[in-house]
């Protein structure tokens, strides 16, 4: 039986497909559209292993996606209706787009292949990155698994910890919009750079820089609570813009991409 992962949608889609009999392969999307970074479903990739496993509803175990679309979709959606006036744009931006991204996972699966609604496992988005972090050390018990990116079912940071029976255990997660991924997106976007794109390239040139901004951004950044000053940023208001005036005011004019 095979047994398949799927990332899609965001950035860098790609499938994994493994068995009990040591059969691992794993495709991005990139490699067959030839599109740097390919976010859309993984059409293509799919294809590939439905034809060269012969891929079949009798012979797949399960097909898991990294989050629970919808939770991730309305998490946000209701931060956004907390304040309508004020998150009016993204607001609008979020519902245009409802049909546009993972919740519709099922749909593009069962055009490819016909598979039953209990062979599709939705993971926890955190979980996912915990799971596939514990794969690669030889003991989980002896580690904390610390993840943190910009947003899956409403949380951007978690805690876990493995014990020796491999039970799972969260044990402490931080909340949207006080996310150190879109943080570090929305300073990647400040310096010119494209979104889910360009972050490598601010880590790599940070090392060659000077620490000359620690203490304005200890006004921004809580290293205590993880919470950010959100007068800094538009990201959770605004589609089109991921940092407010306020920060170009206290940085300078923004370098344009």
């Amino acid at each position: 039986m095979y047994y398949i992962g799927i990332s899609a949608y965001y950035h860098e889609s790609s499938v994994f497909l493994t068995n009990n009999e040591g059969i691992n392969c794993f495709l991005k999307e990139e490699s067959f559209s030839r599109i740097k970074g390919d976010k859309n479903f993984p059409k293509r990739s799919l294809i590939f292993l439905i034809e060269k496993f012969d891929l079949k509803e009798e012979n797949i175990e399960f097909i898991s996606f990294y989050e629970k679309p919808f939770k991730t979709w309305w998490e946000i959606f209701y931060f956004s209706i907390t304040n309508p006036l004020k998150n009016k744009d993204f607001l609008i931006h979020h519902l245009k787009n409802f049909n546009k991204g993972s919740i519709f996972f099922y749909t593009d699966i069962n055009k490819l292949i016909n598979i039953p609604r209990n062979k599709i496992i939705y993971s926890s988005h955190h979980l996912s990155h915990c799971l596939y972090g514990s794969t690669i050390v030889k003991n989980a018990s002896e580690y904390v698994f610390v993840t943190c990116d910009g947003v899956g079912e409403g949380e951007t940071m978690s805690i876990y910890t493995i014990d020796n029976q491999y039970k799972i255990k969260k044990i402490w997660s931080n909340f949207y919009p006080h996310s150190i991924g879109l943080f570090y997106s929305a300073i990647t976007d400040y310096l010119g750079f494209e979104i889910n794109e360009g972050e490598f390239k601010v880590m790599s040139l940070s090392s060659f820089g000077k620490p000359q901004y620690e203490k304005k951004f200890k006004d921004i950044f809580d290293i205590n609570s993880f919470e950010i000053n959100m007068n800094y940023f538009e990201f959770h208001k605004n589609p089109n813009k991921s940092f407010s005036k306020k920060f170009s005011d206290a940085f300078g004019e923004p370098y344009l991409n």
